[in-house]
């Protein structure tokens, strides 16, 4: 138990102490004047009388000065402080805080097995009745172990305890040694940092301090050793599809990168599809330097392939593996309904080559006029586009069906369907025409002035000079009105909608107010028109690539990895991670492994999951100890916020400060007490005299 002032300037008010004593050293007794009729008859004496001054009333000096003692330590606000670090430096008995990486980058170069090492000699200087308690991170920290007295507990801990694929980072594990610290029942507390102390882990912003009084030590696993090779990592990978000559074929490209080490190093470079190698490709490398390597396409294999590329030489694993699945590539399937203008030039040309050109995904075309096309062209198709074309109120409900079973439409409007515009409305597949609607007339041009690129389907504009659609010119266009419901994704610049979205049931209508062809417009001209009608149809059939492989760490929604292959089911789906542990799919699949996660169903594979380590953790550079240790330092002077750790409560505080109340109260008892003295004194001696 310590005492600290909250205002300890006060206390240079105890100097006034000094007052009482000089008023009782400079008080004099006065003489009692007499009133005498003559002198005449009285002989002077000449006498000499010196008095020494001393102190008479001990009991009232102390009394006014125990009230003015109590007055200004009630002013300083004392504060008991059970943790006072004043207190607890010369108090026996500790805690120590054993913090150990157990980050990928750790495996490097015999870097963990020191660490568990430091961490057993930790615990073994720990003296009888004194607590350890391990904190084991990477990029989430876990308490492994609360204070104890049992070594042999936290040694069969450590003993258990192995690397995670997960990367650096030291703000969780360090608010966990706050929090330990904080609630520890020692009177002193110690901790300790096993790490490398990889740069990359250490986030200046976040607050990392520790508790004024505590102890910071930190044990250097890498002790200044660097592997001459060096450490080898890949990241970086692109996947290319290539469908020439009606086979499907992938190429795939690589970032090979050397962390230190001396001299130039051969580092070969191994593709493997499903096993079985298929290409190796040896790449000259120089301390810090990288390379980009590109293999031999190769043919998809049926199913699901697992692909791996694999670079050996190092002594970090870790990241030598870069992990990765593919499947033959998804065609979406797009009925056209278009018909033949003047000139014998079809209003869906360019939408059918735009289309044609289409790679991920694939895009499968199926033309017909408007009154060529039937309810069974539907049942094939992902997408539908109306190229002003006019359609029935019976081929209206098709599509109106079609649209709520998760189909797609995409109507652009002219002058072919201006008849089917009310039957378009009646079936609710876009909005009734505007009263006094009208096309504008030919002679004045608008332009595009906004595109909603926050869409999830305009995502690819979103970037700066992504697109220009102001360049496109408009010569007429259908006056819309947006219902109830529907999302404006472009406007022309007198304010009126270009696209719109409608929203019915599983599936969505895209309407656009022009034609797709250069009857009304000069939009399919233009160099965005190609990614435009791309994206559109993609959003339109929902299609989002496969991610070819995921970061340990990541959580994957297993419900929407299976509707992309029209598998729904979650039920008796079964769930192999990379180490060979199976267990009972959930809709949310936490990637805690790198390599390949297998969701099957009775034995047979559906789908397939590549998880890779955070290539960042590739980089070993270290911090400076120093500066490191002197940073939480600094944090803990300035006094931290301990965040998620339970701080005393206002009202543990406010009752630790309220001593000052009592001392007010027992200063006015003073101060009474010394008047009553002070008048019985007085009163004492004029009885006397």
């Amino acid at each position: 138990m310590g005492i600290s002032f909250l205002a300890p300037l006060f206390l240079g008010a105890l100097a006034l102490l000094a007052i009482p004593i000089v008023i009782h050293l400079q008080r004099r007794n006065r003489s009692r004047v007499v009133a005498f009729p003559s002198l005449m008859f009285l002989r002077q004496i000449e006498k000499a009388s010196v008095r020494r001054r001393r102190i008479r009333h001990w009991s009232l000096l102390m009394l006014r000065l125990a009230a003015l003692l109590l007055l200004v330590m009630a002013f300083a606000r004392p504060l008991l402080d059970a943790d006072a670090p004043a207190a607890s430096a010369f108090a026996e008995g500790r805690e120590r805080v054993v913090v150990l990486d157990a980050s990928y980058s750790m495996g490097f170069d015999g870097r963990w097995d020191r660490a568990k090492r430091a961490a057993r000699d930790a615990f073994a200087d720990l003296a009888e009745g004194e607590a350890g308690s391990l904190i084991v991170f990477s990029d989430r920290a876990t308490v492994r172990s609360e204070a104890t007295t049992d070594l042999l507990k936290l040694d069969q801990i450590l003993a258990a305890e192995s690397l995670s694929p997960r990367g650096t980072r030291f703000a969780p594990a360090l608010k966990l040694a706050r929090k330990l610290c904080v609630e520890s029942k020692q009177p002193r507390q110690e901790v300790v940092l096993i790490s490398d102390l990889q740069r990359i882990g250490w986030d200046r912003s976040e607050d990392v301090g520790l508790p004024p009084g505590v102890e910071v030590s930190h044990v250097d696993v890498a002790e200044g050793r660097t592997a001459a090779s060096g450490n080898f990592a890949l990241s970086g990978l692109v996947l290319e599809r290539d469908r020439s000559a009606g086979l499907e074929r992938i190429g795939a490209q690589v970032r090979v990168h050397r962390r230190g080490g001396e001299g130039r190093a051969l580092v070969p470079v191994t593709l493997m599809v499903d096993g079985r190698e298929l290409q190796t490709l040896d790449v000259d490398l120089s301390p810090e330097g990288s390379e980009l390597v590109a293999f031999s396409p190769f043919s998809v294999p049926p199913g699901i392939g697992r692909i791996t590329l694999e670079v050996t030489g190092d002594s970090l694993e870790f990241d030598n593996k870069l992990f990765f699945v593919v499947s033959r590539g998804q065609t979406l399937s797009v009925l056209l309904v278009d018909q033949t203008r003047r000139g014998s030039q079809r209003s869906g040309l360019f939408v059918q080559q735009a289309l044609g050109l289409g790679q991920e995904p694939a895009i499968s075309v199926t033309r017909r006029s408007p009154t060529q096309w039937a309810r069974a062209d539907l049942e094939q198709a992902s997408v539908v586009v109306l190229s002003d074309v006019a359609v029935s109120a019976e081929q209206a409900r098709d599509l109106r069906s079609f649209v709520e079973e998760g189909g797609g439409v995409f109507l652009a409007l002219g002058n072919r369907s201006e008849g089917s515009v009310d039957d378009l409305a009646a079936a609710g597949l876009m909005p009734c025409r505007a009263p006094g609607a009208s096309r504008r007339s030919e002679g004045t041009v608008v332009r595009l002035s906004y595109l909603d690129r926050q869409y999830p389907g305009f995502k690819p504009f979103e970037a700066p000079r992504t697109g220009d659609f102001g360049t496109a010119r408009f010569f007429r266009y259908e006056q819309l009105e947006a219902g109830p419901g529907d999302r404006v994704l472009a406007r022309f610049e007198e304010g009126q909608p270009a696209l719109l979205e409608r929203e019915i049931v599983d599936g969505r209508v895209f309407v656009w107010a022009s034609t797709l062809d250069t009857y009304w417009n000069n939009f399919a001209l233009q160099p965005v028109f190609l990614p435009f009608v791309h994206q559109a149809v993609k959003s339109l059939a929902g299609f989002r690539p496969p991610a070819p492989s995921q970061t340990v760490g990541e959580v994957v929604d297993l419900a929407d990895l299976l509707a992309q292959g029209k598998l729904l089911e979650l039920e008796a789906l079964t769930v192999a991670a990379p180490s060979g542990d199976d267990s009972a799919a959930a809709e949310l699949l936490q990637l805690d492994e790198h390599g390949f996660y297998e969701i099957g169903r009775d034995g047979d594979e559906i789908a397939a999951v590549a998880a890779n380590v955070d290539p960042r953790e590739s980089d070993l550079t270290a911090l400076d100890p120093e500066e490191f240790l002197a940073a939480l330092s600094v944090s803990a002077a300035e006094g931290t916020d301990l965040g998620d750790v339970e701080e005393v409560s206002p009202g543990d505080r406010e009752r630790a400060q309220g001593l000052w109340r009592f001392l007010i109260l027992a200063g006015l008892f003073v101060l009474l007490g010394e008047v009553l003295l002070a008048n019985r004194l007085s009163a004492f001696s004029a009885a006397v005299r």
